[in-house]
């Protein structure tokens, strides 16, 4: 694999072999969208062909890993919508092994209420309510605060629908219509509130967190 690669591990830290398992799921994501190894790792897509993938040219050099931390890519189209792929399917399967939560139904998607992997930087900051914090970051050192060091645990997760289209009895909020701005500055605002400060807190921050899972399922958290 390319060793710019492993050079993102120095992003939070950790070995080259704690993140290009990560890294080889986008690999895998890429691959299966037709995309040629040499342009996934090096960025030399053409402006004409279509990847259908979330890409914002002025955060062109941001590339976020799952978890947090960021760094930088030569293909940063290609593996930011990879690697939440690959983030959203280390969620499923963390939820599926949990009897509280079980097998994802049919075309829905794992969500994670506290974002761990944010694509555009805008969404995270210059807030009214919390102004000159990175929210979403500010949101995950909460979970670390109180002993969770992983925003893949069942726990931190929801099934939510896909898109708007499918089937919705109960009205739960399409998860490809949750990641606004606002949404996340709302996770931020319920969990700063508790101001929680040390894992005695852990209840309390898991307990928010299944109430904003509930209100999302019901489709009236604000986002």
């Amino acid at each position: 694999m390319d060793t710019t690669l492993a050079n993102l591990a120095l992003a939070r830290n950790l070995p080259a072999k704690d993140v290009l398992p990560e890294l080889k799921l986008a690999f895998d994501e890429a691959t299966a969208a037709g995309i040629p190894p040499q342009e996934f790792f090096t960025g030399q897509a053409t402006a004409s062909r279509n990847y259908n993938l979330d890409y914002t040219p002025s955060f062109v050099n941001t590339y976020v890993l799952c978890g947090g931390g960021s760094g930088t890519l030569r293909s940063p189209r290609v593996t930011t919508q990879a690697l939440t792929k690959g983030c959203s399917r280390k969620l499923t399967r963390q939820m599926e092994a949990d009897p509280a939560f079980g097998q994802k139904p049919i075309d829905h998607d794992a969500h994670h209420i506290v974002g761990g992997n944010i694509q555009d930087p805008r969404k995270c900051e210059n807030s009214l309510r919390f102004p000159g914090i990175n929210f979403c970051d500010a949101a995950r050192d909460i979970l670390q605060i109180v002993g969770i060091t992983d925003v893949n645990i069942s726990k931190n997760g929801v099934y939510l629908p896909a898109t708007s289209t499918v089937s919705n009895p109960v009205a739960a909020t399409p998860h490809a219509n949750v990641h606004t701005k606002l949404y996340f500055e709302n996770v931020y605002g319920e969990l700063q509130a508790l101001n929680a400060q040390s894992p005695a807190d852990l209840t309390r921050v898991l307990n928010k967190i299944d109430t904003i899972r509930q209100e999302l399922i019901a489709g009236t958290f604000q986002y």
